[in-house]
């Protein structure tokens, strides 16, 4: 029947067998985005306090840490748009990785600027020279998560949500391991050494994947044209995700001027203890991006829209009991609770990442309409969207908190995912509606009947 057969297929699950060549292709790739990871969130902990013997602020010194941000927003597209012809995938990737590496090493060289007096005002020279090789990080950073994104699209096409989701583990592993990995070799050797010698292992990366990493499918990507970014953004589950994406960086991001000083005077926290905290949310984002990316890998069916929207109405539940919220008075938070509420975001960020994947590669036309050229284009389009919200995050955050408090900063972000969550109602409702029977034609109609009965 022809009802039941599509029934079951909806339902079947089959086990994914990956062959040689993309095991090594996994492996790579992953371990590349981990140290992607690595350099995101190694500088954090020391870039401060070299600074400062620098006589430069911590204002200066966020310009410097967000300006990798800032950089992936702008690089993003044009890397995709480099892989639609004029640069292989494969190519992007390993030049990305060479580039990461490099500008890591230069960034240690940083410990060896004369350090001025304390009344000589800013080193420029070490602004400047900082501001640049963290613009360097960011053109090779962008080129990894946007080249690494892409060949799994098209390599692995009848599972890249899966894949994908991999990426963000591995770069959730690397945000997590890089401040530790800075220690090791910061108690060895110091400022230099702590980005030398994660430098030293890109680059060594580099020499090897050279010789080891195939040629895949997206080497050889066909030479169809790239689809308009008019097109593009014209898809709705396309624009629903950047949306979506944008979002997420943006409140993960939100927490990070604020909980600190939260921690600190709210509870006495020393600064290795709130350093923790802060792992609680990146370690409960790469379990759930491991779990719903598995999710999605058995369970075909599994809708989108509606993880979707359970994603963002836990955030913004968390969010107001992190705070808490003004609008609950008397609402009690012990460090318990707040330890819970971390959990929770982390886990609903997760959550939103892998519906987000899923709904990128599907437009309404279906998956076969995007070529190779175009996932490229996309794949660029969304690293840059979730950089947008990275960056806007902190900025929006730090502003609301400085003026009305730490409760009311927490508020505006769980009402802007409660809003969100709302508009993936409108639209879960609109393609409800767009599929009703009552709005095909009678051709369609009847067919659609025949096939129920058949």
């Amino acid at each position: 029947m022809a009802g039941e057969e599509s029934e079951t297929d909806k339902t079947t699950t089959t086990a994914v067998v990956y062959t040689k060549k993309q095991k090594i292709m996994i492996v790579s790739i992953l371990l590349i985005q981990f140290f992607a990871g690595s350099c995101l969130s190694t500088p954090a902990p020391f870039l401060p306090k070299l600074s400062e013997k620098h006589n430069i602020g911590s204002s200066l010194t966020g310009v410097i840490l967000s300006l990798l941000s800032a950089g992936m927003l702008i690089f993003s597209p044009i890397c995709g748009k480099l892989m639609t012809g004029k640069i292989s995938p494969r190519t992007m990737l390993l030049a990305g990785i060479f580039t990461m590496g490099v500008s890591s090493v230069l960034f240690g060289l940083l410990a060896y600027f004369p350090i001025p007096s304390a009344d000589s005002g800013i080193n420029y020279w070490f602004l400047v020279a900082a501001l640049a090789i963290r613009l360097l990080m960011a053109v090779g950073t962008t080129a990894v998560f946007t080249s690494g994104s892409t060949i799994f699209a098209i390599s692995f096409k009848d599972n890249s949500t899966t894949v994908l989701s991999y990426i963000e583990t591995a770069i959730g592993l690397g945000v997590m391991a890089g401040p530790a990995l800075g220690s090791g070799f910061y108690k060895a050797g110091g400022f230099m050494l702590t980005f030398s010698g994660i430098g030293t292992i890109s680059i060594l990366m580099f020499f090897t994947l050279v010789f080891v990493f195939p040629y895949t499918d997206a080497s050889d990507a066909d030479e169809g044209q790239a689809a308009s970014y008019k097109w593009i953004f014209l898809q709705p589950n396309i624009s629903l995700s950047f949306l979506c994406t944008v979002v997420t960086g943006l409140m993960w991001t939100s927490l990070d001027p604020v909980l600190e000083p939260e921690l600190r005077k709210k509870f006495g926290l020393e600064e290795e203890i709130c350093a923790l905290i802060f792992i609680v949310l990146s370690v409960m984002y790469t379990v759930a991006t491991a779990i719903v990316g598995k999710v999605f890998e058995k369970w075909k069916q599994v809708d989108s829209l509606k993880v979707l929207f359970l994603g963002l109405l836990l955030a913004s539940l968390a969010f107001a009991m992190l705070g808490p919220s003004p609008f609950i008075p008397g609402l009690p938070r012990p460090l318990w609770v707040l330890l819970i509420c971390l959990g929770v975001l982390g886990a609903a960020f997760g959550a939103l990442v892998v519906p987000c994947l899923n709904l990128l590669l599907s437009p309404e036309s279906g998956p076969e309409s995007l070529n190779d050229a175009s996932k490229a284009v996309i794949m660029g389009i969304w690293n840059s969207a979730f950089s947008l919200g990275d960056l806007t995050g902190p900025i929006i955050s730090g502003t609301v908190a400085e003026y009305s408090g730490f409760g009311w900063a927490m508020t505006a972000c769980s009402l802007t995912s409660l809003t969100i969550a709302v508009v993936v109602v409108i639209f879960k409702m609109y393609r409800r509606r767009q599929r009703s029977p009552d709005l095909k034609g009678p051709d369609e109609e009847r067919r659609s009947l025949l096939a129920t009965n058949s």
